[in-house]
């Protein structure tokens, strides 16, 4: 039940978002996975906050399509003054949170009704922001309360824009203290109002929903690999919604990209999700550059683009060395080596062609061979290829 029911919430939640609404996932900061506990943090600029203030209440929006009731038993908001500017790679746990008593400012029960408007709560004491520091505003759902009703009946709190930087982190467990605990950055964060009166975060246009991905790509690289002239993708979500596949572009100039490639997606996960593909199909005869870019299909035909990677496939041809053992010709390669090894005689004819397959050494034989000059040329998998002259 708990799988269907999150495909489904993950499901509707990105119809919403290319619909046009601009609200936000129904898992910040509350779960809406049938777990029972849940946190969220939201790192806020100075620039965002403004000057020094004394924090006396909280409140936030939620923009629901319809009306419902929703109690809490148990919620706290903790406050403090930080260095930070975002939270580090796919999130912080609870533990490294390293809240403390003195960061407690709310804890109390929390009753949502209606499903829409502005909601305050008062803190327990006031908070003395300094007006210098980053501001973090942490919330949790420690009251055992999984929320009860189906979506869409169920807490869609208003958010930021979407950042450069990931200032949001959301996490949710089945057991305190956050045991289990899955756990993800954002790249936007609740949109707070600080004693009734003074909004911080930048709002989300309500016209403007094409920031809302159905994915969030991190860490997309591409390396060229010298050894068999391949070319080596990987990249990771940290959320995905609605995903269908990915199809792997190339480009010989940065502009017309052919597809060379496709992986299905996770469909709809909040967990981080790795990739890979390797393109084994370049032809590097010359020093060039080549564009990599992921192109990400969802279920409903959307489709958006990756930024675009670029590698320079032309390398240098390895040195060979040579020694003759008894009939046996020994080479050694600088490293692990793909490619053909050729044996010639002096009118350039083949007299042996072998396969080499993630080798640094290789043994010819040329015990049936007269004595005399002869040639092996090692092509590489990457288009180069080095030739020496060896002694029988």
């Amino acid at each position: 039940m708990k799988k269907t029911w999150t495909l489904i919430i993950l499901f509707f939640a990105f119809h919403l978002f290319v619909n046009g609404q601009c609200i936000n996932t129904p898992e910040f900061p509350f779960t809406t996975f049938e777990e029972e506990y849940s946190w969220s943090g939201n790192i806020y600029p100075q620039s965002e906050v403004g000057g020094a203030v004394a924090i006396q209440s909280i409140s936030f929006y939620l923009d629901n399509p319809v009306s419902f009731n929703q109690t809490y038993s148990d919620f706290e908001i903790y406050i403090r003054h930080t260095s930070d500017t975002q939270y580090p790679s796919f999130g912080k746990s609870w533990s490294s949170m390293s809240l403390g008593a003195g960061d407690l400012y709310y804890d109390g029960p929390l009753a949502l009704t209606n499903g829409q408007g502005l909601y305050t709560l008062t803190l327990s004491s006031s908070f003395a922001y300094n007006g210098t520091d980053n501001l973090e505003v942490v919330f949790a759902c420690v009251g055992g309360d999984a929320n009860t009703y189906q979506i869409p009946q169920e807490p869609w709190f208003r958010r930021t824009v979407v950042y450069a930087d990931y200032p949001g982190n959301v996490a949710f467990d089945n057991a305190l203290p956050f045991s289990f605990e899955v756990k993800a950055r954002r790249q936007f964060k609740l949109l707070l109002v600080v004693n009734g009166n003074q909004e911080i975060g930048i709002a989300q246009d309500p016209n403007d929903c094409d920031a809302i991905l159905p994915i969030e790509l991190v860490n997309f690289d591409a390396k060229y690999n010298e050894r068999n002239g391949s070319t080596e993708l990987s990249w990771t979500t940290i959320t995905e919604f609605n995903n269908d596949y990915f199809e792997i572009q190339r480009s010989d100039d940065g502009r017309e990209f052919e597809a060379i490639g496709k992986i299905f997606g996770h469909g709809n996960s909040i967990v981080e999700n790795h990739y890979s593909f390797e393109d084994n199909t370049i032809n590097c005869t010359e020093e060039k550059p080549i564009y990599y870019r992921l192109k990400q299909v969802d279920m409903d035909g959307m489709i958006t683009f990756s930024e675009v990677k670029v590698i320079s496939c032309k390398k240098r041809a390895q040195e060979i060395t040579s020694y003759l053992e008894g009939h046996i010709i020994h080479l050694l390669f600088e490293t692990n080596t793909f490619g053909q090894i050729v044996l010639l005689n002096t009118i350039g004819q083949t007299l042996q062609a072998e396969t080499i397959h993630d080798r640094n050494n290789f043994q010819i034989d040329v015990t049936n061979l007269p004595k005399g000059i002869y040639f092996v040329t090692m092509k590489y998998n990457n288009g180069n290829q080095t030739t020496i002259k060896v002694y029988v």
